[in-house]
């Protein structure tokens, strides 16, 4: 018996295998810009810098290029956005739109 990989054709092997590696690297780069400005916002904190005076999160930055990624037909970054959409957009009818989109 074949197992699902043996079935499935090596081009589309090959596409699954660029989009998991396309998004592993943008939640990698994601992730690394989340935990330094995290530690930049501590270290501010401490120094007593007011909340409004501090670094944008990486996540209004991010947003854009997930969505790109999950235009482009990448699952695992569409379901990020979905995850995520509610933290940057405020306005529901905005969020239902680009969900649907």
């Amino acid at each position: 018996m074949e197992t699902r990989a043996q079935q499935v054709a090596p081009e589309a092997q090959d596409r699954e295998a660029q989009e998991r590696t396309a998004y592993l690297d943008l939640l990698n780069r994601y992730n690394n810009d989340v935990g330094a400005h995290r530690f930049d916002c501590r270290n501010l904190k401490r120094q007593g810098v007011p909340e409004d005076q501090w670094p944008p999160s990486p996540l209004y930055t991010y947003f854009d290029r997930f969505v790109e990624l999950g235009e482009s037909g990448n699952g695992k970054a569409q379901y990020w956005v979905v995850a995520n959409v509610g933290s940057v957009l405020e306005d529901p009818a905005q969020q239902r739109a680009l969900v649907r989109s």
